[in-house]
């Protein structure tokens, strides 16, 4: 048995952000687009990625968006049989409900793709410390700057910030309503 994958000729997200110091929001909506498509096919499955990072997204030579490394990726039915509460992902693109160890859904997913937003639009994480600790207690206070503080422009920075609420019921409900509100300020975006 075997299985087959395309090749992708291009660069992780990470590497393209910290390149260019930071993407215009034109670019990084139709990124958040193109992986909120892949979450939202992912969440309807009941699947959860839980390891969304800029790391974990392919640019693709025609400027697409694949979300890769499902390594850490798990059925919803499959979290809450297990009693393990192992914190396993990236601390800065972590969702306050993951890092505190509670039951998570297609939202943390969401929050996570918020966080890599916010640094593909900066170039460079808005919570990065080198101690991990630091990074997971600014997530759980939001202690880091909102989108538009950070001067991201008026059209996606409303977006991003509910994105980032700590609190997920004050948060993009679904993977389709940050679609829609995407192509709303971006109607280029979609094709």
């Amino acid at each position: 048995a075997y299985y087959t994958m395309d090749y992708i000729a291009g660069d992780t997200l990470y590497d393209l952000m910290r390149l260019k110091n930071g993407l215009p929001d034109h670019r990084v909506a139709r990124i958040l687009y193109q992986i909120g498509g892949a979450l939202g096919e992912l969440h309807r499955n009941d699947l959860l990625h839980r390891d969304v990072t800029p790391g974990n997204i392919l640019i693709d030579s025609s400027g697409g968006a694949m979300l890769v490394d499902f390594g850490l990726a798990k059925h919803r039915q499959d979290l809450q049989l297990t009693a393990s509460r192992d914190l396993l992902g990236t601390p800065r693109y972590m969702a306050p409900e993951h890092i505190l160890g509670r039951d998570v859904d297609g939202r943390a997913d969401l929050f996570s793709l918020g966080m890599v937003g916010l640094s593909a639009s900066l170039g460079r994480s808005p919570v990065a410390d080198p101690n991990h600790y630091v990074t997971m207690r600014k997530i759980l206070k939001r202690q880091f700057p909102t989108a538009a503080e950070l001067e991201i422009g008026p059209e996606l920075a409303p977006i991003l910030d509910r994105l980032t609420v700590v609190d997920p019921n004050s948060r993009t409900p679904d993977a389709e309503t940050l679609q829609a509100e995407l192509v709303a300020a971006f109607p280029s975006i979609a094709g």
